[in-house]
């Protein structure tokens, strides 16, 4: 079975990092091919870079998000990269079932706010074709 996993997946928070790598590990255990959709929310990136970069010390937050793009590099299945909804229309048919991970997903009053991608909204857009 092919999964697309939809999370919290590229920011600097360990929890978040580490929870997307075992998500898709634990599947793959299970005989599955799995891909993290790389899903890269404008409002998730403004908060991270934000605050790796315009604090007292721009250069270890640089230090810190080159070693997590080398971890997501290196141990992360992801699809193509996608910024917008319009983008998942090419992509949604790849899958048989996409799973919404992670809890901060449900978190709606964080600095990220609701945003409809993380429930599934491109799917129902996309299940007729």
């Amino acid at each position: 079975m092919k999964i697309g996993l939809i999370t919290l997946h590229y920011n600097t928070n360990y929890g978040a990092v580490l929870q997307t790598y075992y998500t898709q590990e634990y599947f793959k255990s299970l005989g599955h091919d799995i891909e993290i959709i790389d899903y890269r929310s404008p409002a998730v990136l403004f908060f991270y870079f934000k605050h790796l970069f315009y604090n007292k010390r721009p250069l270890s937050g640089l230090i810190k998000f080159l070693k997590f793009t080398f971890f997501f590099k290196k141990y992360y299945n992801l699809s193509k990269t996608l910024f917008f909804k319009f983008q998942f229309k090419d992509l949604i048919l790849k899958y048989d079932i996409i799973i919404a991970g992670s809890d901060e997903v449900w978190n709606i009053r964080s600095h990220r706010n609701f945003n409809p991608i993380y429930f599934l909204s491109f799917a129902k857009s996309y299940h007729n074709l």
